[in-house]
């Protein structure tokens, strides 16, 4: 197929419609030109559905991450400013012993650290305004009781939301694999019913012309954009209003909407279009997948990520979808998927083992913020990577549907 795509692709979009079966197409809907044999497609009805032996119930059944994670992961977020916090308490009574002076200002900047240290029973002005030796032990005291009790709770917390997070994303990884595996089946079940019944080898070749009067081989080799109505929101932007009320509108806004919050998925995309291996990104940063894990890739230069705007076409993210680049990629991220949940069953038990030793508070907190840190990184990289295969999956049905109307309109 690819050996035949760049000319094929060449000789359809030299093709031309004159001004009076121009008027023809938007006049006679599916009509067939009579100087081109081309099947004119209009505008789809709303909703209508294509019969299919996976349908969407099976695709979407279920989101790719619950509703209740999106909660959990900022609690999780709150437990590591936690950790971070009782780090810096534990670093202000390091000075406070070493220096052997306080006053109310080192005590107030641990009740703003953490609120509560500071009340009834343990007054701001039992301390000197100026650096002191008054209650000095008192105070150093006050504050390992303090952080005791903040770290035993502290770590209670973070145990106790590793095993929330590990019982709310029970079964997911062989979700992703069914969701996975059913938008493949179909798509590749209606991309061959297409070219069976347009009889081609090549889905460019299909000789369909739009009711705007541009071939269906040339739509394709347009460049990815947002939909034309999420564009005209936006008053900085001109909205490209080239697809409006044709066949190809509802795909390029389901295809948009998942690509016009931030530049991840657009520039992930790009890259499996324009690059031998795909990276995957991350708040604009390149990440590669390798052991199972999500590296950074240092030299990738912010022209290298631009680029991907011009790499990415309807046509070639269609072939991209059948294709084992994609495969790989999403097996890749459910690989990741499954080493971040090891990951956070292995280190809340951790800390069942760091509280069992006979170590300072310090060195306790130390580890818990390295605990801490260690499970908010897995369970961000999750939520992430959950999304954006939530939003591969919808770019999926709606080229299926696409589809599968097109091969519909051959019967």
């Amino acid at each position: 197929m690819s050996e035949t795509l760049t000319e094929d692709k060449q000789t359809i979009n030299t093709l031309d419609v004159s001004e009076g079966n121009l008027n023809a197409i938007v006049d006679d809907g599916f009509d067939v030109i009579e100087d081109s044999d081309a099947t004119v497609l209009v505008t789809p009805e709303e909703g209508r559905a294509v019969s299919n032996e996976v349908p969407n119930s099976v695709l979407f059944e279920a989101p790719v991450m619950k509703n209740e994670l999106p909660k959990l992961h900022a609690e999780f977020v709150i437990a590591a400013d936690r950790a971070t916090a009782l780090s810096d308490v534990v670093r202000i009574q390091s000075d406070i012993k070493h220096k052997r002076l306080i006053s109310i200002e080192n005590v107030s900047e641990v009740d703003a650290l953490v609120p509560g240290f500071i009340n009834d029973e343990n007054p701001a002005e039992q301390y000197t305004q100026e650096p002191s030796r008054t209650n000095v032990d008192q105070g150093l005291n006050d504050i390992d009781t303090f952080l005791e009790k903040q770290y035993d709770d502290l770590r209670t917390s973070i145990s106790s939301l590793a095993e929330q997070y590990q019982r709310f994303t029970s079964g997911h990884a062989d979700q992703i694999n069914k969701q996975f595996y059913a938008a493949i089946s179909r798509f590749n079940k209606a991309f061959a019913q297409l070219l069976h019944t347009t009889d081609n080898r090549d889905i460019y070749s299909i000789n369909f012309i739009l009711n705007n009067g541009i071939r269906w081989g040339k739509f394709l080799s347009d460049v990815v954009r947002e939909s034309e109505t999420i564009a005209s929101a936006n008053r900085e932007q001109t909205p490209d209003r080239t697809y409006n009320d044709t066949f190809v509108q509802p795909l390029i806004d389901k295809v948009g909407a998942e690509l016009r919050h931030g530049s991840d998925l657009r520039f992930t995309l790009g890259s499996m279009a324009g690059r031998p291996e795909t990276l995957f990104f991350v708040n604009e940063k390149p990440m590669a997948i390798i052991n199972s894990k999500l590296e950074p890739v240092i030299e990738h230069s912010e022209s290298d990520r631009y680029s991907y705007y011009s790499t990415l076409t309807y046509g070639n993210l269609m072939m991209m979808l059948t294709g084992s680049k994609m495969s790989e990629f999403i097996m890749g991220l459910h690989g990741v998927f499954l080493s971040n949940l090891s990951d956070i069953t292995e280190t809340s038990k951790m800390s069942e083992v760091v509280q069992e030793q006979n170590e300072p508070i310090a060195a306790k907190i130390k580890n818990l913020t390295i605990i801490s840190s260690i499970i908010n990184k897995a369970i961000q990289e999750n939520q992430y990577i959950s999304t954006t295969l939530e939003k591969i999956f919808t770019i999926y049905l709606a080229y299926i549907e696409t589809i599968e109307s097109l091969a519909q309109k051959q019967k």
